[in-house]
């Protein structure tokens, strides 16, 4: 079992440049999952910034679809499952507002 979702990417600064945490909330603190930690600069920034937005999005794809397969062996894939599995590409690609901060 993951750390609880959802995890959400966010930008850190150092002197030595920039990184992105992907972090959780639990009891009310804010807790980390890993991090990008791009301190040799091997990796192009909107690189390192998508890989931080698909870090995040790991566990809702996930669930998107394990549902859309639970949906697909029942009575069919239903709206909220197809629209769980965009909402999770979404969020993976960095397309929704509020998702990733800068």
């Amino acid at each position: 079992m993951h750390s609880p979702t959802p995890w959400e990417a966010e930008r850190k600064h150092e002197r030595d440049g920039d990184w992105w945490e992907i972090q959780f909330e639990r009891f009310g603190k804010t807790r980390s999952v890993g991090d990008t930690l791009n301190r040799d600069c091997t990796i192009d920034p909107e690189e390192d910034a998508d890989n931080a937005r698909l870090f995040a999005a790991a566990p809702d794809l996930l669930a998107a679809i394990k549902r859309l397969l639970l949906e697909a062996d029942d009575d069919g894939i239903t709206r909220e499952g197809v629209e769980q599995a965009q909402d999770a590409i979404v969020k993976a690609e960095g397309k929704l507002t509020g998702r990733l901060r800068k």
